[in-house]
């Protein structure tokens, strides 16, 4: 099934772009009147905190216009994603551009790209954490074994959320050694 498409993605950066830039500007101003900032350290962890904040409102934008939102999830994951177009060629979407989510009869993957989903019929899908990254997964197919993978990944403090939340569904996570 065809994905959100790319043009909702871009859509996102755009207006991301606008409320980061302005919080941005204004703490770093702020704090740079106040504190009179000379130390590097000072700095950096001024930038560090305009980067989360940042990611917040990236994350908020894209929730509400990327995904599904009539898909009611006991458990969802924002990811990245990766799909193979041709030989070495691939597509690839950064955090959080992709999405995972789960009930205990069906494993839904959104992404540009892909709409996925797995349903129960008393076989779930395989899904394996891959050895390759500490927080890429691959999904597979047990009914359609000629069927691509599909693959997502996590920030590495993510991983072990990502297994118990899909292991509590009953879904089984092989860890690659």
């Amino acid at each position: 099934m065809q994905g959100y498409g790319e043009a909702k993605a871009n859509k996102v950066v755009f207006l991301s772009f606008f409320p980061v830039a302005v919080f941005g500007t204004a703490f770093i101003w702020s704090a740079n009147i106040l504190l009179n900032l000379d130390s590097y350290v000072a700095i950096f962890a001024i930038y560090a905190i305009v980067l989360a904040v940042a990611g917040l409102i990236v994350r908020a934008i894209a929730l509400r216009i990327l995904f599904d939102k009539s898909n009611k999830s006991d458990f969802f994951a924002l990811c990245g994603a990766r799909k193979a177009v041709s030989g070495a060629m691939q597509n690839s979407a950064t955090w959080p551009f992709a999405k995972v989510s789960a009930t205990k009869t069906t494993l839904r993957f959104e992404s540009p790209w892909n709409d996925c989903k797995w349903s129960n019929n008393g076989v779930h899908p395989t899904i394996r954490r891959t050895k390759k990254s500490s927080g890429e997964f691959a999904i597979y197919s047990e009914i359609n074994a000629a069927e691509p993978a599909v693959i997502f990944s996590v920030y590495p403090w993510s991983v072990r959320g990502v297994e118990a939340g899909l292991r509590s569904l009953g879904y089984n996570v092989i860890s690659e050694a």
